[in-house]
């Protein structure tokens, strides 16, 4: 009894390797659709709730250190006193007339033209984003 066997399969071959394209191509497509359907909704859906977070992320909270008390030395000399000091600042980015915006600061806070030179310089050397302080002014304590 002669019995044949065939080691290659060409037909069986071709239908598994189909059968594996076909899986792979549904997978891709499953991941493509479920990327595209989160695209739609983070850009149309979540835009508001994103819109939001991006405005927050540009407010900037900075936390006030507590005041501490004065520090005297064994002849009561004060050798340390909280003075409390404040900083205008812009963001040259924020603002759309700068000019304008200066000029309005100028009026209202009697700033003194080479605090205003001083900032033009210090704009045209920083970047838009970044804040630049046009006065600070600090408290004097009167004894």
């Amino acid at each position: 009894m002669v019995r044949s066997y065939t080691i290659k399969d060409p037909f069986s071959e071709n239908r598994i390797f189909l059968g594996r394209i076909v899986a792979i191509s549904l997978f891709i497509l499953f991941l493509t659709l479920g990327l595209s359907v989160r695209l739609v909704y983070l850009q149309i859906a979540g835009h508001k709730q994103y819109a939001s977070m991006a405005t927050d992320n540009r407010i900037r909270m900075e936390p006030l250190p507590p005041t501490r008390g004065i520090i005297y030395d064994r002849n009561d000399n004060i050798l340390a006193e909280n003075i409390p000091s404040y900083s205008l600042e812009l963001i040259p980015e924020q603002i759309s007339d700068m000019d304008e915006t200066l000029q309005r600061l100028q009026k209202l806070l009697a700033i003194p033209d080479e605090k205003i030179e001083q900032f033009d310089k210090l704009k045209k050397r920083q970047k838009r984003f970044a804040i630049i302080p046009v006065l600070i002014l600090v408290a004097i304590a009167v004894p």
